[in-house]
């Protein structure tokens, strides 16, 4: 069954050319050497690590082009994150792209969706019909499928399977996911819907008590006896006197819940 990831986090971005990007930003991201620049000053760096003025034109670039860029990212409402965005109306019409860095590693695109049959392919993997392959290698070294909103990564005995196989993968990876949040919001749904139990008033305990002679109405038992609800509170019972009897400690805890 595959796994969900939660390698979509909060330093992939989507960049679209519809909306408006300061132009910094959108020259940083749009500037087509900026990896293999990246990559040929840390390489430089990593071999002359005690040339200063390496280290510094390395520290320059990281500043402009990493740290910074990443920090006026961060919150952009022209670059919303990955989440944000597949959590947004659908389907998607406009293109964009796929836009990934940090603090140490420059904004750049990772993923180009331009064409509409490209687009196409996104609305198909977010609406469960089709899954997209979307890493070669995930965390774990396997494939990765965009299917629902999530990446999930595929198990090494799932990589041959065709491309009907690998939807009723998901499919059934995704019902998996949402049937364990539906019982988890069913138990504390369950918890919240409690009402508050008011206290029994005087007199309906002396009115119970004289009607069930002071004993537990299961076994007769007149030791540690307790005053029970026969419709539980938390399934709409009163505190009437119709709606409440006397039972033992013992008789009390093996009816639980039950009515």
């Amino acid at each position: 069954m595959p796994q969900k990831t939660n390698a979509l986090n909060e330093f992939y971005f989507v960049y679209c050319a519809a909306r408006t990007l300061d132009k910094p930003l959108h020259e940083l991201i749009r500037q087509p050497d900026i990896k293999r620049r990246w990559l040929e000053l840390d390489a430089r760096a990593r071999s002359a690590a005690f040339h200063r003025g390496h280290d510094e034109e390395h520290a320059l670039f990281i500043e402009k082009l990493g740290f910074v860029p990443f920090i006026r990212a961060k919150g952009n409402p022209a670059l919303p994150t990955i989440h944000e965005f597949f959590s947004g109306p659908r389907p998607i019409t406009s293109p964009f792209s796929i836009v990934w860095g940090n603090c140490f590693n420059p904004l750049r695109i990772v993923h180009d969706f331009q064409t509409e049959a490209e687009v196409e392919t996104i609305n198909s993997a977010l609406g469960e019909q089709t899954p997209i392959r979307w890493w070669c290698s995930g965390p774990n070294g396997r494939p990765c499928y965009l299917f629902g909103q999530f990446l999930w990564e595929i198990k090494p005995s799932e990589i041959s399977a065709t491309e009907r196989e690998l939807r009723l993968l998901f499919l059934a990876a995704v019902k998996r996911e949402r049937s364990k949040f539906e019982r988890l919001e069913h138990v504390f749904s369950d918890e919240r819907d409690v009402p508050t139990r008011e206290p029994i008033a005087e007199t309906v305990q002396f009115l119970v008590w004289r009607r069930d002679e002071g004993k537990c109405v299961k076994c007769g038992s007149q030791e540690r006896l307790e005053y029970d609800h026969i419709i539980p509170v938390s399934r709409g019972g009163s505190n009437t006197a119709r709606n409440i009897q006397l039972l033992c400690e013992q008789c009390n805890r093996q009816k639980g819940n039950r009515v």
